[in-house]
């Protein structure tokens, strides 16, 4: 199996920003988003984030000329996430009273792993884009969270890059195993569906 991994890679190949539908899709989105608004982008990998952070500094256009922070996990330090958060939430998630930390700017784009899902006020933002789906419901509802909290703003947008391959979900079938946990879910716990559903309205194709 290992074997047949190795093969598939040679035959992919590095992945090229440059002619990635998927970041093309994520361009796209971020130029809807309003000048000044403020937008999160999570991915479950910290592979991800770095490939995202690349894509960024290669064209910056992409960001639709907004400056950004980017928090993979295993090359933050606790420290300098606390930093770059506040450059990006100084009100809600920086330490109260002090507002952008000293010498730097503030900036409206935040590209982050799930080590931000969780415990994180981000609700200075109105946009949240999910890169990729998880396989776990829980994880998409503490994504939500970070933007969709009391305080926060009155409306929020929650977009989901979704595979546009019908082919794909037959074989994965990711997004049915999603739903199918999200309804074992709430049946079990509660938990709030309205959140999770990929309705149109919320999916992006790439």
């Amino acid at each position: 199996d290992l074997e047949l991994l190795h093969q598939l890679r040679e035959e992919i190949g590095e992945p090229e920003a440059a002619s990635d539908p998927k970041i093309a899709a994520l361009a796209e989105e971020l130029r809807a988003v309003p000048a000044g608004e403020k937008a999160v982008v999570f991915s479950s990998f910290a592979d991800t984030i770095v490939y995202l952070d690349e894509a960024l500094r290669t064209n910056p256009g992409l960001a639709d000329g907004r400056e950004w922070v980017a928090v993979a996990g295993r090359d933050t330090t606790p420290a300098e996430r606390v930093r770059l958060i506040a450059r990006f939430s100084p009100e809600t998630a920086g330490v109260p009273g002090t507002g952008v930390p000293s010498g730097e700017t503030e900036v409206d784009l935040l590209v982050a792993s799930d080590v931000l899902s969780e415990g994180q006020n981000l609700q200075q933002a109105g946009v949240l884009v999910n890169f990729d789906l998880t396989w776990n419901p829980q994880r998409m509802v503490q994504r939500n969270g970070r933007i969709n909290r009391l305080g926060g703003r009155p409306e929020i947008t929650l977009l989901t890059l979704a595979p546009d391959d019908a082919e794909l979900e037959r074989l994965l079938r990711l997004e049915a195993r999603i739903r199918d946990k999200v309804r074992a879910a709430n049946a079990a716990l509660g938990m709030e569906s309205r959140i999770l559903d990929l309705d149109p309205e919320e999916r992006v194709f790439a």
